[in-house]
């Protein structure tokens, strides 16, 4: 599954004229001939874990790229989490509908800053051709580059202005046009709005602006999250996949599993940093659990965000206590 992926995506690259091939000997002596690597994941299903689709992205490998020469500029912002509740909000409150879009091959949709030279694609052989003596000269932009992101970005916002949505003063990663609200997080994004001609014609336009998309229907998985919408109209966000990992990884399939508690801890309790106490020798790395909880918290936890903050500012040199507290 992840051959065809990978076949298909160098064709759709090559068909949208992302690269084409020029002689090793013709790339300017002043120009870098980077590493081209690839990045395979398979999409599930946030709640049954099923696979959907095998996705395979060609990438740029970013850390042989110099600044000045190969990029300038590497800042992109992103949505964050009080933004997407406040789409939400809205939602709730003013009854309106949801749609969830995916951009095809997001990042080379945009111009690249400046234009490198990579190495052949492993695994892909290309008729009558000799990798070793050829190489892509990239037009696009290209996943994997320090400065990719920003360039796909300022591509979306340009083309969002384009027809006709306005730009939030608070938010970069919020637009409005009309009654109808945008949020973006990369690649993967929100239309919410009153009703549903309003979500298409936007969609229409974004389609006729060259934004290549496809219409993934109302919202269900955002970022991991699974957004379910009640017959009230609520909504209800979980995240099982990402707590049932942390409890497999912070605890043995053998091992008793704590009592859990409505309250992770009093909030008048301050941890120290028990300097005279052992290291924490546990099964696990603290600072990967930490991380995936405060992202819980940050997400659809934040019953966990004091605890969390707590024992973040201990994960350089964990401690036995600072262990127990993350049980």
């Amino acid at each position: 599954a992840f051959k065809v992926a990978m076949i298909k995506e160098i064709e759709d690259q090559w068909d949208n004229g992302n690269f084409w091939l020029i002689k090793h000997s013709e790339v300017p002596s002043n120009k870098n001939i980077l590493l081209g690597v690839w990045a395979l994941r398979r999409k599930r299903d946030v709640l049954t874990q099923v696979v959907k689709k095998h996705k395979a992205h060609w990438n740029l490998d970013g850390s042989k790229q110099q600044h000045g020469i190969d990029f300038d500029q590497t800042y992109s912002p992103t949505a964050n989490w009080p933004s997407i509740w406040l789409l939400l909000t809205l939602t709730l409150l003013n009854g309106w509908h949801t749609k969830q879009l995916d951009f095809i091959q997001a990042f080379p949709q945009a111009k690249i800053s400046h234009q490198p030279y990579v190495e052949l694609p492993k695994g892909i052989q290309i008729d009558g051709i000799d990798p070793q003596d050829w190489v892509f000269e990239v037009l696009n932009n290209v996943y994997g580059g320090k400065d990719a992101g920003r360039q796909w970005y300022l591509h979306l916002k340009d083309m969002l202005e384009l027809i006709g949505f306005k730009h939030s003063a608070y938010n970069e990663c919020t637009f409005f046009r009309g009654r109808v609200m945008y949020t973006l997080y990369t690649d993967d994004t929100i239309l919410a709005g009153p009703t549903e001609e309003e979500l298409d014609d936007c969609i229409l336009d974004m389609q006729h602006a060259g934004l290549i998309l496809t219409v993934e229907g109302k919202l269900a998985n955002f970022l991991g999250v699974n957004i379910t919408r009640h017959d009230d109209g609520s909504f209800e966000l979980t995240q099982p996949r990402l707590i049932d990992s942390v409890i497999t990884e912070a605890f043995c399939t053998d091992q008793e599993l704590p009592t859990p508690k409505v309250v992770p801890m009093a909030s008048s309790k301050l941890w120290s940093r028990h300097p005279e106490s052992d290291d924490f020798q546990g099964p696990y790395q603290v600072r990967q659990i930490v991380g995936k909880l405060n992202f819980l918290a940050n997400s659809t936890r934040a019953d966990i965000a004091y605890a969390t903050h707590q024992i973040a500012r201990f994960v350089s040199c964990p401690k036995v206590e600072h262990g127990k507290a993350i049980e």
